[in-house]
């Protein structure tokens, strides 16, 4: 029959601590576009660039539901420019979903041709 004992020590070594776990080295770190995207200033430019441009930048005739980076982010080539083409506001442009899905799609295309 099990004790208290045992029950704090996890049975037959289920329970780990977090020390036997190893921690991601900072050399294979990438940027974590969520870095940007779940942050309450991305949530408030986001809001203010659809309040002030509710039609979409490039049709000009759907409503704008999308905040786009005109020049990616991921772009950047440090962590400091990434965050900076994140939140620059001359470098985001509200557009409609359909333009934002042709525009990604496009980008797509052109970085698997490059490989």
């Amino acid at each position: 029959m099990a004790g208290a004992g045992d029950f704090n020590r996890g049975i037959k070594g289920i329970r780990h601590s977090c020390e036997c776990i190893p921690k991601p080295k900072k050399e294979t770190y990438i940027f974590d576009k969520y870095r940007i995207y779940n942050t309450s200033r991305w949530r408030h430019l986001r809001d203010k660039i659809l309040r002030t441009n509710p039609i979409c930048n490039i049709c000009k005739n759907a409503l704008a539901q999308e905040v786009d980076h005109i020049t990616p982010f991921s772009l950047g080539l440090t962590d400091k420019q990434k965050m900076q083409l994140g939140f620059d506001l001359s470098n985001l442009q509200a557009i409609c979903t359909q333009c934002h899905n042709i525009k990604h799609n496009r980008v797509k295309k052109e970085i698997q041709d490059e490989i």
